[in-house]
Protein backbone atom coordinates (compact mmCIF):
# COMPACT_ATOMS: atom_id res chain seq x y z
CA UNK A 1 0.00 0.00 0.00
CA UNK A 2 2.64 2.52 0.67
CA UNK A 3 3.38 2.49 -3.16
CA UNK A 4 -0.16 3.44 -3.91
CA UNK A 5 0.43 5.84 -1.40
CA UNK A 6 3.03 7.38 -3.11
CA UNK A 7 1.81 7.21 -6.44
CA UNK A 8 -1.33 9.15 -5.07
CA UNK A 9 0.81 11.91 -3.55
CA UNK A 10 3.06 12.33 -7.04
CA UNK A 11 -0.47 12.47 -9.27
CA UNK A 12 -2.71 13.99 -6.47
CA UNK A 13 -5.41 12.13 -8.21
CA UNK A 14 -6.27 9.09 -10.03
CA UNK A 15 -9.48 6.68 -10.82
CA UNK A 16 -10.11 3.59 -9.81
CA UNK A 17 -9.27 2.17 -13.39
CA UNK A 18 -5.63 3.91 -13.44
CA UNK A 19 -5.16 2.49 -9.72
CA UNK A 20 -6.03 -1.35 -10.97
CA UNK A 21 -3.57 -0.78 -13.69
CA UNK A 22 -0.63 0.55 -12.51
CA UNK A 23 -0.70 -0.28 -8.88
CA UNK A 24 -2.42 -3.53 -8.27
CA UNK A 25 -2.41 -5.07 -11.74
CA UNK A 26 -3.03 -8.51 -10.60
CA UNK A 27 -5.65 -7.77 -8.36
CA UNK A 28 -9.38 -8.86 -8.50
CA UNK A 29 -11.11 -5.46 -9.18
CA UNK A 30 -13.75 -6.80 -6.61
CA UNK A 31 -11.10 -7.17 -4.16
CA UNK A 32 -9.39 -3.95 -5.06
CA UNK A 33 -12.18 -2.10 -4.37
CA UNK A 34 -12.89 -3.33 -1.00
CA UNK A 35 -9.22 -2.48 -0.39
CA UNK A 36 -9.18 0.95 -1.36
CA UNK A 37 -13.08 1.08 0.46
CA UNK A 38 -11.29 -0.21 3.82
CA UNK A 39 -7.89 2.36 3.33
CA UNK A 40 -10.80 5.70 2.87
CA UNK A 41 -12.55 4.24 5.82
CA UNK A 42 -9.58 4.40 8.10
CA UNK A 43 -8.29 7.90 6.82
CA UNK A 44 -6.25 7.15 4.30
CA UNK A 45 -7.49 7.88 1.09
CA UNK A 46 -10.26 10.16 -0.03
CA UNK A 47 -11.96 10.03 -2.84
CA UNK A 48 -14.85 11.91 -4.77
CA UNK A 49 -16.49 11.00 -7.96
CA UNK A 50 -15.56 13.05 -11.21
CA UNK A 51 -18.20 14.49 -13.84
CA UNK A 52 -16.10 15.17 -16.99
CA UNK A 53 -14.39 11.33 -15.83
CA UNK A 54 -17.88 9.40 -16.93
CA UNK A 55 -18.78 9.66 -13.00
CA UNK A 56 -15.75 6.94 -12.21
CA UNK A 57 -14.75 7.49 -9.00
CA UNK A 58 -11.56 9.06 -8.10
CA UNK A 59 -8.97 8.67 -5.16
CA UNK A 60 -6.43 11.28 -3.59
CA UNK A 61 -3.69 10.71 -0.50
CA UNK A 62 -5.25 12.09 2.54
CA UNK A 63 -3.27 14.29 4.92
CA UNK A 64 -3.41 11.03 7.98
CA UNK A 65 -2.10 8.87 4.89
CA UNK A 66 0.43 11.33 3.83
CA UNK A 67 1.47 12.03 7.45
CA UNK A 68 1.54 8.10 8.12
CA UNK A 69 3.26 7.21 5.41
CA UNK A 70 5.53 9.64 3.18
CA UNK A 71 5.94 12.63 5.67
CA UNK A 72 10.07 12.92 5.98
CA UNK A 73 9.77 16.81 7.57
CA UNK A 74 11.73 18.07 4.58
CA UNK A 75 8.33 18.86 2.91
CA UNK A 76 8.07 22.45 1.31
CA UNK A 77 4.86 22.61 0.39
CA UNK A 78 1.74 19.43 1.16
CA UNK A 79 -0.67 19.56 -1.47
CA UNK A 80 -2.90 16.39 -1.28
CA UNK A 81 -5.57 16.81 -3.85
CA UNK A 82 -6.05 18.32 -7.32
CA UNK A 83 -7.55 21.85 -8.40
CA UNK A 84 -6.93 20.53 -11.80
CA UNK A 85 -8.52 17.12 -11.92
CA UNK A 86 -8.85 16.38 -16.29
CA UNK A 87 -5.04 17.80 -16.43
CA UNK A 88 -3.70 15.31 -13.59
CA UNK A 89 -5.32 12.46 -14.62
CA UNK A 90 -4.61 13.36 -18.09
CA UNK A 91 -0.38 13.88 -17.44
CA UNK A 92 -0.11 10.45 -14.69
CA UNK A 93 -1.66 8.51 -18.40
CA UNK A 94 1.11 10.44 -20.56
CA UNK A 95 3.78 9.15 -17.53
CA UNK A 96 2.39 5.58 -18.50
CA UNK A 97 2.92 5.96 -21.98
CA UNK A 98 6.69 7.59 -21.37
CA UNK A 99 7.55 5.11 -18.72
CA UNK A 100 7.46 2.18 -21.51
CA UNK A 101 10.17 4.24 -23.64
CA UNK A 102 13.87 2.84 -22.75
CA UNK A 103 15.38 6.29 -22.77
CA UNK A 104 12.69 7.51 -19.95
CA UNK A 105 14.93 6.75 -16.78
CA UNK A 106 13.43 8.43 -14.39
CA UNK A 107 9.94 10.21 -14.11
CA UNK A 108 9.40 13.21 -11.71
CA UNK A 109 5.59 14.81 -10.96
CA UNK A 110 5.39 18.64 -9.99
CA UNK A 111 4.32 17.09 -7.02
CA UNK A 112 7.29 15.32 -6.23
CA UNK A 113 9.47 17.99 -7.28
CA UNK A 114 7.77 21.04 -5.34
CA UNK A 115 7.24 18.83 -1.94
CA UNK A 116 10.90 18.38 -1.42
CA UNK A 117 14.00 19.75 -1.06
CA UNK A 118 16.41 17.41 -2.16
CA UNK A 119 14.91 18.71 -5.66
CA UNK A 120 15.20 22.12 -5.55
CA UNK A 121 19.09 21.75 -4.02
CA UNK A 122 20.21 19.43 -7.29
CA UNK A 123 21.42 20.99 -9.71
CA UNK A 124 19.79 18.74 -12.41
CA UNK A 125 16.14 18.93 -11.08
CA UNK A 126 16.21 22.21 -9.71
CA UNK A 127 15.60 24.36 -13.16
CA UNK A 128 12.21 22.54 -12.98
CA UNK A 129 11.27 22.84 -9.48
CA UNK A 130 12.24 26.70 -10.77
CA UNK A 131 9.91 26.45 -13.35
CA UNK A 132 6.96 24.63 -11.86
CA UNK A 133 6.84 22.03 -14.66
CA UNK A 134 4.40 19.33 -15.04
CA UNK A 135 6.99 16.43 -14.57
CA UNK A 136 10.41 15.87 -15.13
Amino acid sequence: DEYLFRYLHAHKVARFDQIQRDVYPGYNEKTLYWRLKKLERNGFLQSRYGANQGNRKMFSISRKGFDSFLKRGDERRREFTSDAIDHDLMLLDTRRILERSPRVLSFLTENQLQTWNEYEDNKDTAPFVELRTDAA
